[in-house]
């Protein structure tokens, strides 16, 4: 299960994670974090991994993607059609609504 760099999107890799599942925190907020669910972890037994992404990532994500292999669906909190892009990216940029992620529908 992958999270990107905010607070709530780690909180929903935490809830959506199988016991004995790895979120990976891919991407940062430069926030403290708080309101981490510790129970969580001990009793699912989960492990959380940081990593820094970059050159050569998109095509093993997107590889990861193709074959199921990361359930994106929880984290994709708000949908929209390719001629409301703008809106999809001010929804993001100024996080409203409780946006995790937008995704454009192409």
């Amino acid at each position: 299960m992958g999270a990107a760099g905010t607070l709530p999107a780690l909180l929903a890799a935490v809830r959506a994670v199988r016991k004995g599942g790895i979120v990976l925190q891919f991407g940062t907020s430069y926030d403290s974090v708080s309101g981490l669910p510790q129970k969580d972890f001990y009793y699912g037994q989960i492990s959380i991994i940081g990593a820094k992404g970059g050159y050569g990532c998109y095509p093993v994500a997107i590889d990861l993607l193709n074959r199921h292999a990361l359930k994106i669906e929880p984290l994709i909190t708000h949908q929209y059609p390719l001629d409301k892009v703008a809106e999809a990216f001010e929804l993001m940029d100024k996080r409203l609504n409780n946006v995790l992620r937008a995704a454009v529908l192409c």
